[in-house]
C-alpha cells in the first residue's frame, strides 16, 4: 500500500470512430471529424469550452430558505451530473444558497468551501 489516494483513471489514449455508423443524434461531418483523434487531443479540445451555469444559478436562486435538493436533484434539472456540478458549486464564488445543496445522504459534501 503506497498511501496514496487516487486522483484520476487512467483509460485508454486512443478510441476508434466508426464512420459507417454515425449516431442519428450526431451530425455526420462532425462524427467524420473525429476520425483519427486521440483522446488526449480531443481533451485539449475541450479544456477551453466552459459549461455555462447560469440554469445552475437561476435554480439555486429559487431555493426557498430552510429547503435543500441534492446536488443529483440540479444536475438532473440542469442536464449536468452530480460530479460537475459539487465541483462548480464548491469553487463558484457566485453561486447563491450553494450550501442548500447537500449530497444524496442530506448531508454536507466533504469538499464544500
Amino acid at each position: 500500500m503506497t498511501g496514496r489516494t487516487p486522483d484520476g483513471i487512467q483509460g485508454t489514449t486512443w478510441w476508434d470512430v466508426d464512420i459507417d455508423n454515425v449516431p442519428n443524434t450526431v451530425d455526420p461531418d462532425e462524427w467524420a471529424a473525429l476520425e483519427g483523434a486521440s483522446l488526449a487531443d480531443l481533451a485539449q479540445q475541450l479544456s477551453s469550452v466552459r459549461k455555462d451555469w447560469t440554469s445552475l444559478h437561476t435554480l439555486l436562486g429559487t431555493i426557498p430558505p430552510g429547503r435543500w435538493t441534492t446536488y443529483g436533484d440540479v444536475a438532473s434539472v440542469t442536464g449536468s451530473h452530480a460530479v460537475p456540478v459539487g465541483t462548480h458549486l464548491a469553487t463558484c464564488n457566485r453561486c447563491p444558497n450553494a450550501w442548500r445543496a447537500l449530497t444524496a445522504a442530506g448531508r454536507v459534501s466533504a469538499g464544500f468551501r
